[in-house]
């Protein structure tokens, strides 16, 4: 990134963090530990759109967001160069975006990404509506299905598990239908029932993560530093909560036990904000 463009994003900065502060607010639960130099790589999962302004409270460092190529082609970009984003072509498995943010991390600079690749909300999948809504279309119009998978915060990861299930015939197509209205806890009943295992069901929290993180840590000998996010982007709501886990580097670890460690700590990090959030909510 450019020195100019450096210092607007310095100056963008604290007026993006009011803006996010005054619309959503958010909680932190324990200590944000985020290194005041060297390179890392900063990891969490996605729910929203804004999610990137949670971790970006606690560091004042220029964090160059992979995003993705449509914001760039929208009448925002012009924000999304300021703020120093990568532009990631998701179609074309952009080399170019990895080899930009392994530049950043080789200068000693920050990048932060998110493993899942994509948004974890059934309503912002188009293909994945697509497949899903031939099962619901004698209840809702397709508009009307989206609004109800938003409402509901019907996750893609957990919709993937229960097609999985319906097609290894261990629920029926009814039952499929039936726990869309409560997938969460459909899920949790069918842990129960000895349909999947506890194992399962956490895993289908976060859509799978891709390996570009960890391989790009490893590149680069960056640490990469954990998040959860949980709640909702509704400061009426007040329960928006970001937590940081384990820092640490990959090393010599094999790529893919490294994937894993990342999408443990993260996966278990949701998991206890998760808890928090329905204990208080008893």
């Amino acid at each position: 990134m450019k020195k100019n463009k450096n210092t607007i994003y310095k100056t963008l900065r604290p007026l993006a963090m009011l803006y996010f502060k005054i619309r959503y607010g958010g909680q932190t639960v324990g200590d944000a530990q985020i290194p005041k130099e060297g390179p890392i790589l900063i990891c969490g999962n996605h729910i929203h759109s804004h999610d990137q302004f949670m971790p970006l409270r606690h560091t004042k460092r220029v964090v160059h967001y992979l995003a993705k190529k449509e914001y760039f082609d929208s009448k925002f970009a012009f924000f999304f160069r300021w703020a120093g984003c990568i532009c990631v072509d998701r179609i074309a498995h952009d080399g170019k975006a990895i080899s930009e943010a392994v530049e950043v991390l080789n200068q000693g600079g920050a990048v932060g990404l998110f493993p899942e690749g994509t948004r974890n909300t059934l309503y912002s999948k188009k293909d994945k509506i697509e497949e899903v809504y031939p099962y619901f279309k004698e209840d809702f119009t397709k508009e009307e299905f989206v609004e109800a998978a938003k409402e509901l915060k019907v996750k893609t990861s957990q919709i993937n598990l229960l097609l999985e299930l319906k097609n290894n015939n261990k629920i029926s197509e009814k039952e499929f239908k039936e726990y869309f209205y409560n997938v969460d806890e459909s899920l949790k009943e069918l842990i129960k029932r000895n349909v999947i295992t506890e194992e399962e069901y956490k895993n289908s929290l976060l859509l799978p993560f891709k390996f570009g993180a960890v391989s790009m840590a490893q590149k680069t000998n960056a640490t990469i530093i954990t998040y959860a996010i949980y709640g909702d982007y509704k400061k009426s709501k007040k329960n928006l909560k970001i937590k940081f886990g384990e820092a640490f580097k990959v090393g010599d670890m094999p790529l893919k036990e490294a994937n894993k460690k990342l999408f443990n700590i993260i996966r278990n990090l949701y998991i206890e904000l998760k808890e928090e959030h329905e204990k208080e909510n008893k």
